[in-house]
């Protein structure tokens, strides 16, 4: 289980368990955004997300995390850090969750 999610700079080469979330498309920019993953046993390990970074958050009472990026907008699960679902071209710019565990998207 996933406990917390922090945007970061690209790291160096294993210092990280990395993995790789990416959709093809032609639409795609050439940004990645650098997530560190804890979990509950403090275990770290990084995902590389298509598009600029904006924002992070979880939520632990749906058991979901969403990452905001400037090409995507990816739900992930916090058990395992799978993809739930993805929207591509996202229209916002930025994200937050509220104390009941909802996140709230917001655009200009």
């Amino acid at each position: 289980m996933i406990e917390s999610v922090d945007i970061i700079d690209q790291p160096y080469s294993g210092e990280f368990d990395e993995r790789i979330y990416d959709d093809q498309s032609p639409w795609n920019s050439q940004s990645w955004t650098y997530v560190k993953f804890t979990n509950y046993d403090y275990s770290e390990w990084c995902g590389a997300l298509r598009g600029s970074p904006r924002k992070a958050e979880i939520s632990k009472s749906r058991c979901e995390i969403l990452v905001l990026t400037s090409d995507y907008l990816w739900k992930l699960d916090s058990k395992n850090g799978d993809i739930l679902e993805l929207k591509d071209q996202p229209q916002y710019q930025n994200l937050t969750v509220a104390p009941n565990g909802v996140f709230v998207l917001a655009d200009y």
